[in-house]
């Protein structure tokens, strides 16, 4: 016979329980097999607005309303005996959006399942920190491709102005005296076969220099980044959402302007859609039309309204106007993103 110091002793373990689990953050509960609560902390107040008293007793389907139907495949997952973890995004009584680690762990008696606990745990902040981690991670990835390029280009044009500085001063020099030399021997009439020679090292010495003068300059306007190459380092570089880049063959660009803007563009499309749209997709197309260069971009996140269009893309939009393009964006709630870019290619801008 239990004695009445050992059921004081239990009451008290239980008291104690009850108030390390209605102090959780988490929401915990019990369901039996018919998915009926047997029990819930205070919690599930704070997110579905139901004190301990009303969820008692209450069917799982009345008490998650379309949660219930979202979480089916895990809810038959535990009634099979698996354990289910898995992240929910949740509609809270206030109308916020919550992120949530859900974890059902079934329970077992006699060899079969009687319920299952749930333990859901808020991990919004911790969300949030992976969408800003994300972004900034994508900016880096955009930045470091942009700074190697910049390193590949200062690098061709020192390159190209020593070559100019150096070989380009010695050559004049040589040429110049080749010249005097030229002409001093013909003023005296002698030695032909001496004055020949040097014509002939003259002309060698001014096409070298004509040579170096137009390496030179090739090297100066060779300067464009190969931006496909750059795009698709910057797309495969992240993770979420799932990026497809189509490049078509003849988008190729040589126009330094062009290809920053484009590229610029870009970065900040797959920023705005990590940051806003919650998107799993990107799908990006470039390619040339005959009067200029089309960019869409097209994301299947939560869109936004009329109202909210312009949100975080006015950078974007600046820099198609800066070249007299042109930019329409569009989007409705739960319909996803559309961006459409024109921009004008001028004879040369290849």
């Amino acid at each position: 016979m239990e004695s009445k110091e050992t059921r004081g002793a239990s009451q008290d373990v239980a008291a104690l329980a009850l108030f390390v689990i209605d102090n959780s953050p988490a929401m915990m509960a019990y369901w039996n097999s018919d998915l009926i609560c047997q029990f819930s902390n205070d919690a599930y107040a704070d997110w579905f607005g139901k004190s301990r008293a009303e969820m008692k007793g209450i069917a799982m389907r009345d008490a998650l309303g379309e949660i219930f139907m979202m979480n089916r495949k895990e809810i038959q997952g535990a009634l099979d005996g698996e354990k289910q973890v898995f992240e929910r995004a949740v509609r809270v009584a206030d109308g916020s959006l919550r992120h949530s680690l859900m974890t059902y762990t079934p329970r077992f008696k006699g060899g079969r399942v009687h319920g299952f606990f749930v333990h859901v745990a808020d991990v919004t902040p911790l969300k949030l920190a992976e969408v800003e981690l994300k972004s900034a991670y994508a900016e880096l990835k955009a930045t470091q491709i942009l700074l190697s390029d910049a390193i590949r280009e200062n690098e061709r044009v020192r390159i190209a102005r020593d070559l100019h500085d150096v070989l380009g001063h010695h050559l004049t020099a040589l040429n110049l005296h080749l010249d005097l030399a030229l002409r001093q021997t013909l003023e005296q009439d002698q030695h032909a076969v001496s004055s020949k020679s040097l014509a002939i090292s003259r002309d060698l010495a001014q096409n070298l220099l004509n040579q170096v003068r137009a390496v030179v300059a090739m090297e100066r306007s060779n300067h464009v980044s190969d931006l496909r190459q750059a795009l698709q380092s910057l797309c495969s570089a992240i993770p979420d959402p799932l990026i497809t880049l189509e490049f078509a063959s003849n988008a190729e660009l040589q126009c330094p302007v062009l290809v920053h803007t484009i590229f610029s563009c870009v970065q900040e499309a797959i920023t705005n859609c990590i940051r806003h749209a919650r998107a799993k997709k990107l799908h990006i197309h470039l390619a040339r039309q005959q009067d200029g260069i089309i960019l869409l971009m097209v994301d299947d996140g939560k869109g936004i309204s009329k109202d909210e269009q312009g949100h975080g893309l006015s950078g974007m939009r600046e820099r198609v106007n800066e070249l007299g393009g042109r930019m329409h964006i569009s989007s409705q709630p739960d319909e996803g993103f559309h961006i459409h870019i024109w921009l004008p290619q001028k004879e040369g801008q290849a």
